[in-house]
């Protein structure tokens, strides 16, 4: 088999056209170790969106609200977003419709983006109609804005959400502590690393994921603060 050709639009090589940038990143994976994708995966799967936000919200919501509180605020996290999204994830990955869990391609994530975004936009307003404390209401708020934008820009680039999500966390975890927020920042970079090893998404879609989490997250610690 011969190697790829540069043509007006693209490379051709392998049987198909593909755009400059898509044929650059995945000779970059080719060129890296077993273990280095092995250790990507790993990364990426404690980075998911849907694990962070599960993992903080539960553990920020036990330590700090009333029991009931806290479980009301995780019941509507988990029941009405996290549940919803995964099960909607999983049966369209099984059934075809999505490439795979993450809806790595961009005209698949048309279908997810509106579904996300009421869920959120329910349970954010639910959050604030029964009163629960502003870090929460306000933390939900900006993520659903967060998602909002996401899906705007999608129209020209796949922002990355493991990304974005992911530095939203390193100002939600300042609010803490200053080194829980140095390390979630360590972490979002390896996360972010792990996506470009992973061929999930380009330089330009996690440098934009990045910057839209560190503003939303900005904008959540200085109201917040």
């Amino acid at each position: 088999m011969g190697d790829p050709v540069r043509t007006h639009g693209g490379i051709r090589g392998f049987g198909v056209d593909l755009p400059y940038s898509s044929i650059e990143l995945r000779l970059s994976v080719q060129s890296v170790s077993p273990w280095l994708t092995k250790t990507a995966r790993i990364v990426s799967a404690v980075g998911h969106p849907l694990f962070v936000t599960s993992l903080f919200t539960l553990a920020v919501a036990f330590d700090q609200l009333t029991t009931l509180n806290a479980l009301l605020v995780s019941g509507l996290l988990l029941g009405g977003v996290i549940g919803p999204v995964t099960w909607q994830n999983y049966q369209r990955t099984k059934r075809g419709l999505y490439t795979n869990f993450d809806v790595s391609d961009r005209q698949q994530r048309y279908r997810f983006y509106p579904i996300l975004i009421a869920l959120l936009g329910l349970v954010t307003t639910l959050l604030f109609v029964t009163q629960q404390p502003r870090p929460f209401c306000i933390g939900f708020l900006s993520v659903l804005l967060l998602v909002v934008c996401s899906y705007g820009i999608n129209f020209f680039c796949k922002v990355s959400l493991h990304t974005s999500i992911s530095f939203f966390m390193v100002w939600a975890l300042r609010l803490i502590s200053l080194p829980l927020g140095v390390g979630m920042g360590i972490l979002a970079l390896l996360i972010a690393a792990s996506r470009l090893v992973l061929s999930r998404h380009s330089l330009t879609e996690l440098v934009v994921g990045a910057l839209l989490g560190l503003l939303a997250g900005a904008g959540f610690y200085g109201y917040i603060r």
